[in-house]
């Protein structure tokens, strides 16, 4: 579960937004929209209203999207509508970065927020250079060609694999970090290794320099595939964590001779033994390999570190 909000953002101090309060300078507001919160907070309509009221506005160059239900059936619909008028009317026109569904378990948990398809804030800010998004339920992901965008980050417990075709078929050219959380089977993760494999193969995002496949069942089958794709030669940081890595998937990426020239590689939450964890620390690289868990002693089931 995630229990902790992110205290910065794009660069900058992530702060709750107090509707008719003003934006503190060099922050980022965080909206939020929900019913069972309706003493203290406005509803979606009504909290941008008075975001576009405030003189710092048009100087916003991230915005940060905590709970938006009105109902736990909800997606970020209304949102997402109310972030592409603001683009038609030109007043959002600094906007760089955006977080939709910065919401911790205690709010909602990640599996429980319906999303909708964020590509239509790529459609409406077309130099927004950062997206990150947080959910798994109805999720979709659409958007014509971008050239601006540089990060892109969707954090899931069950990714379907939809978005990843969808995300594949965007062509940023200028991608430099994607950072995928693949998720459980059990709830809505139903890709496998072959629909990565456009990325793998390096036929997308040219300029890629991080690539995070996080929170994946199939950790090691990933692994594999890596150890002598394309993309291995291209990337200087690699992210594994949160996933079920075990001594198959780390003794083929050390079989590669691209392994050794990252700049990093992250492995944390993994099922390695202490041998195998011994040689990857030496392979080259800055390797964390933090939080071994052992498979359970009957099934030999891994888990991954956030689904629910």
């Amino acid at each position: 579960m995630i229990n902790k909000h992110e205290s910065k953002f794009f660069g900058m101090k992530l702060v709750d937004y107090v509707p008719n309060e003003p934006i503190k300078a060099k922050t980022v507001p965080r909206l939020v929209m929900n019913e069972y919160r309706a003493s203290e907070f406005l509803g979606v309509k009504d909290t941008f209203e008075a975001l576009r009221k405030d003189p710092r506005a048009k100087d916003l160059e991230a915005i940060a999207i905590g709970p938006y239900n009105e109902s736990y059936d909800d997606d970020a619909s209304k949102v997402i509508k109310e972030l592409t008028s603001a683009a038609s009317k030109k007043l959002f026109t600094k906007l760089r970065a955006v977080f939709l569904g910065d919401i911790i378990g205690e709010e909602q948990e990640i599996s429980w927020i319906h999303v909708g398809n964020p590509g239509k804030i790529l459609d409406a800010y077309p130099e927004l250079e950062r997206l990150q998004v947080r959910g798994t339920e109805s999720f979709k992901f659409k958007c014509a060609p971008h050239d601006a965008l540089k990060s892109l980050v969707i954090e899931s417990g069950g990714l379907p694999k939809a978005v990843i075709k969808g995300v594949i078929e965007a062509g940023f050219a200028n991608l430099e970090e994607l950072e995928l959380w693949l998720g459980s089977e059990n709830y809505g993760a139903n890709h496998t290794v072959d629909d990565l494999m456009p990325i793998l193969s390096g036929r997308v995002f040219p300029k890629l320099r991080r690539l995070a496949l996080r929170n994946c069942e199939y950790t090691d089958q990933i692994a594999v595939a890596l150890a002598d794709a394309p993309v291995l030669g291209r990337i200087t940081e690699l992210d594994l964590s949160m996933g079920t890595l075990g001594d198959d998937g780390a003794n083929a990426l050390l079989g590669s001779p691209l392994f050794a020239r990252l700049e990093s590689v992250d492995l944390s939450h993994h099922y390695m033994s202490p041998a195998v964890m011994k040689k990857i620390a030496a392979a080259g690289p800055k390797v964390i390999t933090k939080d071994r868990l052992t498979a359970d002693d009957e099934e030999g089931d891994r888990y991954i570190q956030v689904a629910e």
